[in-house]
């Protein structure tokens, strides 16, 4: 997937509608990892 820097923005932090857009693409993700616990995890 590519991603531009520019398009990235952090938790709480504005985001920059570029002026000539009228409409924002926005998606979610999640993950869920299923498995046993490592022996010798830090």
């Amino acid at each position: 997937m590519h991603r531009l820097a520019k398009s990235q923005t952090g938790h709480l932090h504005p985001m920059t509608i570029p002026c000539e857009s009228n409409k924002l693409d926005y998606e979610v993700e999640i993950a869920v990892v299923i498995g046993k616990n490592g022996r010798r995890c830090f």
